[in-house]
């Protein structure tokens, strides 16, 4: 009897910043204490239906912090998407942030079979994601390097305006 083949997920990961500048204007860089919104989401390639199961991540941050939860995967037909409802956690510190996908490693199937779980960044082979590494980073940024960053195009702004002013203001000396 040969061994049954493992299930294959895909596994996007979809990070999205809830920060905003001056508390109105939304940015797209994950801030350090600041709330950041995480979405899974899945896609069986496997040639039988994915009979579902809880799935567990972390989020591992350079200060030894972490992150860990899990959410209920349902079963998912041949190339049947499902997304995760959005997790809202804070960005524990400065750095990145790296995703790991802790599990499970084993399902049972209908006929109460053991049967591995393989998780994919892509359709290839080469994509396969190993457990032990992170799958996705998070970089989250201080406000200090949100508002320098502001600041610099800010200066650079007023610096291309005062020397425009500069080359009008010569030309008009030049051309009477």
């Amino acid at each position: 009897m040969s061994k049954p083949q493992p299930y294959k997920l895909i596994v996007t990961i979809i990070v999205k910043s809830k920060a905003k500048l001056f508390g109105f204007f939304p940015i797209k860089s994950v801030i350090s204490g600041e709330f950041f919104e995480i979405h899974f989401q899945f896609e069986n390639i496997s040639e039988e239906t994915f009979p579902g199961t809880d799935f567990l991540y972390s989020i591992e941050w350079p200060s030894v912090q972490s992150v860990r939860g899990s959410f209920p995967i349902g079963p998912l037909k041949k190339n049947q998407f499902h997304g995760s409802p959005p997790i809202t956690t804070h960005a524990l510190c400065e750095g990145f942030g790296l995703i790991f996908i802790k599990g499970p490693l084993t399902v049972k199937d209908k006929q109460a079979r053991t049967r591995q779980i393989e998780y994919y960044s892509g359709k290839r082979v080469e994509d396969h994601i190993d457990i032990r590494s992170s799958s996705a980073s998070v970089i989250a940024k201080s406000w200090e390097e949100v508002y320098e960053f502001w600041a610099m195009i800010i200066s650079a702004t007023a610096l291309m305006i005062i020397a425009l002013e500069k080359i009008f203001s010569f030309l008009n000396w030049l051309i009477p």
